[in-house]
């Protein structure tokens, strides 16, 4: 029993879920400023949090229920092709978190549950079949990783001071995806997944990606220089472009599954530095 219930967080992949809350807190403060968090007068704030979490979470859960046969060849100690936890375990478990996802928004408001709504289906088509088709399935995973910060926003009443840490989001995330296409690349070619990696080769996803991180870090300035955002945002992006740079080194030596993985390490540490930096938007000297 234990194991089995071990092998579901696994597959909720409890970090993802944290970044996923964080992104959508981080949104709201953005927008009003760090009192947003205190309960019950933004409770609005903590639900959207609450309901991208879940949402964020069915999608990892649905992934691995149709990647199994993939993951046999690429990630075999995973809870479902080990047989920690089986298929059925995984239904109920992507079932409780997308409805429960979708009530907690319709708390929130009506936009709020059909952003989830939308990012469910997106989620479910992207793990079905939108994930063998290039590049689109990339797009679709950085657009709802991407929408958690716009969701946070709005449920303080305003999107738009967000959007430039969307945009973020998205270049950033999309340019993970291209390098765990990489590490996915013999698994996926064995399966007939129709990756950017196993379409257009290893070094054109990797230069691509190093490109996308190059954009990234070349634009993070900007809020700074134009919306006024505070010193330590940029003290901070300044941090998150180390980790950013260290990524674009090791997609440019992808002559092995090693250094894709350190690569997208790299840019999952970047991403963390990122939201603090955001979540200091206002915060400390201009």
């Amino acid at each position: 029993m234990w194991k089995s219930l071990n092998g579901l967080v696994r597959i909720v992949r409890p970090l993802n879920c944290v970044m996923f809350f964080s992104g959508t807190v981080v949104g709201g403060i953005i927008v009003a400023s760090a009192g947003a968090l205190q309960w019950p007068g933004n409770a609005p704030l903590i639900l959207a949090s609450v309901s991208a979490t879940l949402v964020g979470a069915s999608g990892n859960v649905i992934n691995d229920l149709y990647d199994v046969e993939i993951d046999r060849l690429n990630r075999p100690m995973r809870p479902l092709p080990s047989g920690i936890v089986t298929p059925n375990q995984v239904r109920i478990l992507w079932i409780f978190l997308a409805i429960s996802g979708l009530a907690v928004a319709l708390l929130v408001s009506a936009l709020h549950l059909a952003i989830a709504a939308s990012s469910v289906v997106l989620l479910v088509a992207y793990s079905a079949r939108l994930k063998s088709v290039s590049l689109i399935g990339n797009l679709v995973v950085s657009i709802v990783v991407a929408t958690s910060l716009v969701y946070g926003a709005l449920s303080i009443g305003g999107a738009a001071l967000a959007i430039p840490a969307a945009i973020f989001a998205l270049v950033t995330t999309m340019s993970r995806e291209l390098v765990k296409d990489i590490e996915d690349l013999h698994g996926d070619r064995a399966r007939g997944v129709g990756s950017f990696a196993v379409r257009a080769g290893t070094a054109r996803s990797a230069h691509l990606a190093a490109a996308l991180l190059l954009v990234t870090i070349g634009l993070t300035p900007t809020p700074y220089l134009v919306m006024g955002y505070s010193g330590l945002y940029l003290l901070l992006m300044l941090v998150s472009n180390g980790f950013l740079l260290s990524a674009v080194w090791w997609v440019l030596h992808t002559d092995s599954e090693k250094s894709a993985t350190r690569a997208s390490r790299n840019i999952k540490a970047a991403m963390i530095v990122g939201l603090a930096a955001l979540a200091a938007s206002g915060v400390g000297p201009a």
